[in-house]
């Protein structure tokens, strides 16, 4: 092994949690208005009480 295989796993490891919690947060920005649009409008609301 040579000196350049004796990388810190600590870096790499928040490397991959950081890259990982930004995906997480990228996909719940994208999935956030196909949620929200299913919620019943304001009309139906108000009928429905």
């Amino acid at each position: 092994m040579s000196a350049t295989d004796t990388q810190d796993p600590n870096r790499r490891d928040f490397l991959y949690i950081a890259t990982g919690m930004a995906a997480v947060v990228g996909a719940g920005a994208v999935a956030w208005p196909f949620i929200d649009q299913m919620r019943p409008d304001a009309s139906t609301l108000a009928l429905a009480s």
